[in-house]
């Protein structure tokens, strides 16, 4: 029987720390808008962004677990990215409880 080691694990969890860095020094974020209630990518893909394909795909998986969650009406949101009022204390969907478990998914 395999046994994931320590080292495994961290070194997986450096590797999506270093993704979400990637993710918060780029402008992803500041591109990203809202249209009709759910929050919309700024770019088509990861050379536009200026971002690796690793740190694309996981700010779409972010996004679409954010729209999830406003469609629910778990998260609200106002006109932009930054109005997104969020308060994990009492949000009680299951999937934002596995989210909230592992971000990393």
């Amino acid at each position: 029987m395999l046994v994931p080691s320590a080292h495994a694990e961290q070194q997986e969890t450096d590797y999506d720390l270093e993704l979400l860095l990637e993710i918060a020094q780029s402008n992803l974020e500041e591109k990203t808008t809202v249209q009709n209630g759910v929050i919309v990518n700024g770019f088509k893909n990861h050379k536009e962004a200026g971002v690796s394909k690793e740190a694309f795909e996981k700010f779409e998986k972010i996004l679409s677990f954010t729209n999830d969650e406003i469609k629910r009406g778990n998260i609200p949101i106002g006109k932009n990215i930054l109005d997104i009022k969020a308060d994990i204390l009492t949000t009680t969907s299951n999937t934002t409880e596995r989210f909230l478990l592992d971000p990393f998914q």
